[in-house]
C-alpha cells in the first residue's frame, strides 16, 4: 500500500470519527429550549420577559404548605388574575385520602381557579400548575415557572379572539405533600366539564419543556402538539416508562379520573431540584419560554376543536431524532414494523449461512457474547460510580447525582466502550468478523420484538436503530472496504443511529441520575454492537489499543469529575438536621443524617454523637441518625381536647379536638396496636375504608394545614385496652440558631422529600 493510500485512509478514518462525534454533539446541543422572548414580543404571543415579572414575586422566597408566605402568594395571585380581567375563586375545602393499610392523609387546601369563558361553556380545557413550593428552596422552577407561564398565557389569550371552549387555569395547593390540591379539584363542579388537562412541572432548573406523559389513546393530542407547538420535544418512550414508575404529579389524579392529559416538565440541572438553588438566578428563562409556548399553542388549538371519541383515536409513537424535529406514527405499526425487520434479519442470516460465510452456532455465540458484555458493563459502571460516590463523599447527595454529571456520564460511557472493544478482541480469536457483526444484531432484534409487544411507545428506539444500521451489516463486504463509498455508508448509517440514540439516551440519563445510569448502559453496549462495522474499520483489527484508549480517556474524565467535587457557595452540599422535643420524657435531641460530615454539624451534635433510628419522631426516615441530647426549648406542643365519649359494648366512640402550635404545617396522629380502629372522621369526612385495614404499626393520620382553631377527629375503636394517642407537631424549619451556629454558605438544607431536612418535631402522648 502506498503512502498516499495510507494518508487517504487515515483522512477517511479521522473524518468518520469527527462525523460520529458531531452526531452526538448535535443531538445534545439541540436538546435545549428556545431563546427567551423579550417585552417587545407581540401581545398575542408568549414572552418570557413578561412572565418573569410574575415569577419574581412568586419565587422571592420559599412558600411551603402551611406557611404565611404561601398565603401571601395566594392573595397576590388573586389580585393579578383580577387585573388580567377574570374573576378568580378560591376553592377551600378538605381532603381525606387513604395511603395504604393503617395510613391516611387529610388536609385543608386552597386552590386558586380562574375561568376564561368560551363561546361554549359546556366543555373546558384545564391548565394546571401548583403554586406551593418545598421549604428548602424558593421554587423558581418548581413550580414558579408554571405559575408565571399560566399568567402570561392567560394575558395572551385575552389579547386574541375568543375561544370555543372554556379554559380553566388551576393553581393547585399542597402538591408537594401528596397532590392534595388536585384531589380536591376532582370535587369541584367545573371538573365534570374538563375534556383535556395540561400540567406543567419541573425537576431541575433548565432544559427544554418535554412532553413526558400522555393518556391513551393520544394520537390526536400528539398530532396537534406536533403541528402547533413552535418547538415540540418529547417521546413516547418516556410516557410509556413513566406509567410504570412510582412518581406522580397532579396530572396523575386527572388521568386516573379518565381525562385526556398531557404532562410537561424540564429536567436539566437536577441537583438544583428542591434546594435553595431552585432560584431566580439559576432558572433558565428559555425553559420558561418553552413552557409558555407549549401551553399557549396547545390551549388555542384544543379549545377550538372537539376531542375525537376514544374509539376513533389511536395511540401514537413519537420522538425527536434531533432537536425539535418530531416524528409520529400510530402504535399499531410497531409490531408489523418489528416483524418485517425480523423477517429481513432472518433472510440475511440464512443467505450468509447458505453461502458458508458464517456458521449459525458462531452467530449465536456472538449474540451471547454481546449480551454478556452488556451485563458486565452494567455491573462495571454501577460499581465504579458507587465507588466514586464513596471516595469523593458524593453519597451525601440524596439525588444520587453530581454537579459534574456530564464528565461522569462521558467517562462511564467511554469505560463501556472500552469493555466493548475488549470483548470484541476476545471474540476475534474464535469468531469471524461477519459472524460477530450479524450476531450482535440479534439481541437488539429481540429487544425490538419485545418492546413492540410489551412497550410499543418505546419500540421506535430499537426498531429505527436496527433499520438504520442494517446497511452496515447486510452489505458487509461493501461496508468493510476502505473506500469513499464505504466511508459514506458508515457516516450515514452510524451518524443517523447516533442522532436518534443520543436524543433518547441523553434526556433518559438526565432523568434517571447517575446511580441508575446502568439502566441505559445495557442498550448502549448493544448499540455499540450495531455500530461494530464502523468501529471495526476504525480500529483496523487493533481492538486492544482501541479498548485501552477508550478506557484511558474514560478514566481521565472520571478523574476530572472527581477532582472538581467539593462544597462551595456556588455548588453547596446538602446536610440534614432536625430537632425533636419529647414532651412526655422532657427531653430534646438534635438529629443529623449519618452521611453528613464536617465541622458544622458537630457544633450541634458534639464530638461523639450517638446513632440510632428515630421513627417515633421522624417515621418517614428509615436510616439510623446521629443524635445528641440537649435541654428542651420553650416550644409549644400540640393540644388535645376530649369533647365526647360513648361506649357500646366493646366499641368506643371518641370525639377529640386537635390544635396545632403556631408554625406547625403538619400534625401526625398515631394510634398504636392492639387497639383496632373501626372508623374515623376528620373535618366531618370519613376516612376511607382502605386506611382502616390494620397496619403493621397501628393507625396513623397526617393532617396538613390545620387551621389555628384546630380540627375535630372522631374515632370508633374496638378493644378494652385504653390505648394511647401519639401526636406530633411538625414545623418545616429549625429553631432559631445563634449566629455562631448558623449554616455556612457552602452547605444547604438537604432537598425536601429525600430523607429529612430542617424539621422541628414536638411530640406528646394522650391516654385514650
Amino acid at each position: 500500500m502506498t503512502s498516499s493510500s495510507l494518508l487517504v485512509g487515515s483522512v477517511r478514518r479521522g473524518s468518520l470519527v469527527v462525523h460520529l462525534l458531531a452526531a452526538v454533539v448535535l443531538a445534545v446541543a439541540t436538546h435545549r429550549p428556545p431563546p427567551a422572548r423579550g417585552l417587545d414580543a407581540p401581545p398575542t404571543e408568549f414572552s418570557a420577559a413578561r412572565a418573569d415579572e410574575h415569577l419574581r414575586w412568586v419565587a422571592a422566597e420559599p412558600r411551603p404548605v402551611g406557611s404565611a408566605r404561601l398565603r401571601q402568594v395566594r392573595e397576590e395571585l388573586l389580585a393579578r388574575l383580577t387585573a388580567l380581567g377574570v374573576t378568580p375563586e378560591v376553592q377551600q375545602t378538605q381532603v381525606v385520602r387513604a395511603d395504604g393499610p393503617g395510613q391516611a392523609t387529610a388536609a385543608t387546601v386552597s386552590n386558586v381557579l380562574a375561568r376564561l369563558p368560551g363561546t361554549d361553556s359546556s366543555r373546558a380545557i384545564l391548565v394546571a400548575g401548583h403554586y406551593d413550593s418545598v421549604p428548602t428552596g424558593p421554587g423558581a422552577a418548581d413550580n414558579g415557572a408554571a405559575v408565571a407561564a399560566m399568567l402570561e398565557t392567560l394575558r395572551a389569550l385575552r389579547a386574541g379572539p375568543p375561544l370555543a371552549q372554556d379554559v380553566l387555569f388551576l393553581f393547585t395547593d399542597a402538591e408537594e405533600v401528596g397532590l392534595l390540591g388536585a384531589e380536591a379539584f376532582r370535587e369541584h363542579p367545573l371538573f365534570k366539564n374538563v375534556t383535556v388537562a395540561l400540567n406543567f412541572e419541573a425537576r431541575g432548573s433548565g432544559g427544554p419543556s418535554i412532553l413526558f406523559e400522555t393518556s391513551t389513546p393520544d394520537g390526536w393530542l400528539v398530532q396537534r402538539f406536533l403541528e402547533t407547538a413552535p418547538h415540540p420535544i418529547g417521546n413516547s418512550l418516556a410516557s410509556a416508562i413513566y406509567h410504570y414508575l412510582p412518581n406522580d404529579t397532579d396530572l396523575t389524579v386527572f388521568r386516573r379520573a379518565g381525562r385526556a392529559v398531557m404532562n410537561f416538565a424540564f429536567i436539566d440541572g437536577f441537583l438544583d431540584y428542591h434546594t435553595r438553588r431552585d432560584s431566580l438566578e439559576t432558572l433558565d428563562r428559555g425553559s420558561l419560554q418553552h413552557h409558555g409556548e407549549n401551553m399557549l399553542a396547545l390551549v388555542r388549538v384544543l379549545a377550538n376543536e372537539p376531542l375525537p371519541p376514544a374509539d376513533k383515536d389511536t395511540a401514537a409513537i413519537f420522538f425527536n431524532p434531533v432537536g425539535s424535529v418530531m416524528f409520529r406514527y400510530p402504535q399499531t405499526w410497531a409490531l408489523p414494523f418489528a416483524l418485517l425487520l425480523a423477517v429481513a434479519e432472518v433472510l440475511v442470516l440464512s443467505a450468509a449461512v447458505r453461502a458458508r460465510r458464517v456458521r449459525l452456532g458462531n452467530v449465536a455465540l456472538a449474540a451471547g457474547l454481546m449480551l454478556g458484555t452488556g451485563v458486565v458493563a452494567v455491573a462495571l459502571t454501577s460499581g465504579v460510580w458507587l465507588a466514586l460516590r464513596a471516595l469523593t463523599g458524593l453519597e451525601a447527595f440524596p439525588h444520587h447525582h453530581a454537579h459534574q454529571a456530564t464528565l461522569f456520564l462521558a467517562g462511564l460511557g467511554l469505560l463501556t466502550l472500552a469493555l466493548f472493544g475488549l470483548s470484541w478482541r476476545i471474540g476475534a480469536s474464535r469468531l469471524q468478523e461477519e459472524e460477530r457483526v450479524l450476531g450482535a444484531r440479534w439481541p437488539w432484534l429481540l429487544l425490538t420484538l419485545a418492546s413492540a409487544g410489551l412497550l410499543p411507545g418505546g419500540s421506535y428506539l430499537f426498531a429505527w436503530l436496527l433499520l438504520l444500521t442494517a446497511p452496515l451489516a447486510w452489505t458487509w463486504a461493501k461496508a468493510s472496504r476502505d473506500t469513499w463509498g464505504g466511508w459514506l455508508l458508515r457516516v450515514a448509517c452510524g451518524g443517523g443511529a447516533l442522532l436518534i440514540a443520543t436524543s433518547t439516551f441523553y434526556p433518559l440519563a438526565t432523568a434517571l441520575g447517575l446511580t441508575l445510569v446502568g439502566v441505559a448502559v445495557l442498550p448502549a453496549v448493544l448499540l455499540f454492537g450495531l455500530l461494530q462495522p464502523a468501529f471495526s474499520w476504525l480500529a483496523q483489527a487493533r481492538w486492544r489499543p482501541f479498548a485501552a484508549g477508550s478506557g484511558l480517556a474514560g478514566a481521565v474524565l472520571l478523574l476530572l469529575g472527581s477532582v472538581h467535587v467539593g462544597a462551595s457557595t456556588e455548588h453547596p452540599w446538602p446536610d440534614g438536621l432536625a430537632f425533636w422535643q419529647d414532651e412526655d420524657q422532657h427531653k430534646a435531641y438534635w438529629l443529623a443524617d449519618a452521611r453528613v460530615d464536617g465541622e458544622w454539624p458537630l457544633k450541634l451534635l458534639g464530638d461523639a454523637p450517638g446513632s440510632r433510628r428515630f421513627q417515633e419522631a421522624l417515621p418517614w426516615v428509615d436510616e439510623e441518625l446521629l443524635h445528641h441530647e440537649v435541654p428542651p426549648l420553650a416550644l409549644e406542643a400540640p393540644r388535645v381536647r376530649r369533647d365526647s365519649e360513648r361506649q357500646d359494648g366493646e366499641v368506643r366512640e371518641l370525639t377529640l379536638h386537635l390544635e396545632p402550635p403556631p408554625g406547625a404545617a403538619l400534625l401526625q396522629v398515631k394510634l398504636a396496636a392492639p387497639v383496632q380502629v373501626l372508623g374515623a372522621t376528620v373535618w366531618g369526612r370519613p376516612v376511607p375504608a382502605e386506611a382502616l385495614v390494620p397496619g403493621a404499626e397501628g393507625f396513623s393520620l397526617d393532617l396538613w394545614q390545620v387551621p389555628p382553631e384546630g380540627v375535630p377527629l372522631t374515632l370508633r375503636l374496638r378493644g378494652t385496652n385504653p390505648g394511647s394517642l401519639r401526636i406530633g407537631a411538625v414545623s418545616l424549619e429549625l429553631p432559631t440558631l445563634p449566629d455562631g451556629l448558623k449554616r455556612p454558605p457552602q452547605l444547604m438544607p438537604a432537598p425536601y422529600g429525600y430523607g429529612f431536612t430542617d424539621t422541628t418535631v414536638v411530640t406528646k402522648t394522650e391516654t385514650l
